[in-house]
C-alpha cells in the first residue's frame, strides 16, 4: 500500500469517526432533552450533572482522547441507579 493510499484510508476513517461522533451527540442531546422534560426538580439536578459529564466526554472524544473508561464508569453508575 502506498503512502497516498494509507493517507486516504486514514482520512476516510477520520471522516467516518467524526460522523459517528456527530450521530452519537445528536442521540445524546435528544435523550437528554426528553429526560429533562419528564423529570421532577430532584431528578433534574442529577440529569444536569450527567449532561455536563457527557458533554465533557464528547469534547474529549472529538479531540481524539480515549474516553472508554469514563464512558464505562458513567454506564455503570446509570445501571446501578436503575437497580436501586
Amino acid at each position: 500500500m502506498s503512502l497516498q493510499d494509507s493517507l486516504k484510508t486514514l482520512k476516510d476513517t477520520v471522516a467516518q469517526t467524526n460522523k459517528m461522533i456527530a450521530a452519537t451527540e445528536n442521540t445524546i442531546n435528544a435523550s437528554m432533552d426528553s429526560l429533562m422534560k419528564n423529570a421532577n426538580s430532584n431528578e433534574l439536578k442529577s440529569i444536569q450533572k450527567q449532561v455536563m459529564q457527557v458533554k465533557s466526554l464528547l469534547v474529549k472524544a472529538k479531540s481524539g482522547k480515549n474516553v472508554d473508561v469514563e464512558i464505562s464508569n458513567i454506564a455503570n453508575n446509570i445501571n446501578n441507579g436503575r437497580r436501586d
